[in-house]
């Protein structure tokens, strides 16, 4: 981590198609600029277990042998990830979920059932087969049903079968968030797998205080500093430039940030190495004048 602190990027459309050289290009401008942590995003999930990379063609299938990794068309996206990796960058997840989707709706009626507890396994275990990710970030944002058991199965069923490392993404409700995390804690013999949240201080949480936020994740949770376990995270052109989101990261008292998303960045005028800059600077109190 930088100076200490994690800074994560939302890779939105990165790495996305097989551009050789629109791959290349943006590969080169994180690689290096600082920050820690990329998430893919997103990972869609149907009902029958097959998983989208934003959209169609499914990046992994399930089929009459079991699930497959489709490397017709994701051949490329492995040595990517290699590349980025060794370039500086210490972690990739990949991101589930999003707005206005029912990934964890068919995934909790996926988890229902044994067949689709295994399809689901045989589906993760493909990707994380194929690629050289580290782990996963829930992004749940469907509200038509109590996600709790959900969130804590997929999170045993990753990192107990994968050793996936596991981020949850929340915007709202940190009653519910917290519910899983002291789920997840004591049902792993007071042991906390949950390795931070990447919380979202934009759009529909712009409202939010990582402060507070902090203040609500105690011992109880099994979280050892809270003020690492917090990421706030900002959007590139709401909340840009660089500048901006320094001075943002000067007022809280966390160890670590994320940028949303690399498509706004790369479609304007700075580098990912001023954004991860303007978190780190921030946290440093070190701000330019």
């Amino acid at each position: 981590m930088t100076n200490g602190y994690n800074a994560a990027l939302y890779g939105s459309g990165l790495f996305q198609s097989d551009n050789p050289s629109i791959n290349q290009e943006q590969l080169e401008a994180i690689q290096g600029s600082g920050f820690t942590t990329v998430i893919l995003w997103t990972l869609h999930v149907d009902a029958v277990g097959n998983f989208n990379f934003n959209g169609p063609p499914a990046i992994v299938s399930v089929g009459s042998t079991g699930s497959e990794f489709n490397s017709t068309d994701f051949g490329y996206l492995p040595q990517l990830i290699t590349d980025l990796k060794s370039g500086g960058v210490g972690k990739v997840l990949f991101c589930i979920g999003s707005a206005d989707v029912s990934d964890f709706h068919n995934i909790a009626a996926l988890l229902s059932t044994e067949s689709g507890t295994q399809t689901l396994k045989n589906s993760f275990g493909a990707l994380v087969n194929a690629l050289p990710i580290d782990g996963f970030d829930f992004d749940l944002e469907e509200f038509d049903q109590d996600y709790t058991d959900t969130i804590v199965q997929l999170t045993f069923m990753l990192n107990q079968n994968y050793g996936s490392l596991i981020t949850y993404c929340p915007f709202t409700n940190i009653g519910f968030w917290t519910n899983c995390l002291a789920e997840v804690y004591q049902q792993n013999n007071n042991q906390q797998i949950v390795s931070w949240f990447n919380l979202q201080c934009y759009s529909g949480g712009a409202g939010n205080d990582p402060n507070s936020w902090v203040d609500d994740i105690n011992s109880q949770y099994g979280v050892s500093d809270p003020n690492a376990f917090i990421m706030p995270g900002y959007d590139a052109d709401a909340d840009g430039p660089p500048s901006n989101i320094c001075q943002i990261f000067n007022t809280v008292g966390v160890k670590g940030g994320f940028i949303w998303n690399s498509s706004e960045i790369f479609g304007g005028s700075y580098t990912p190495a001023d954004f991860a800059s303007a978190i780190t600077d921030g946290l440093n109190k070190d701000c330019p004048h």
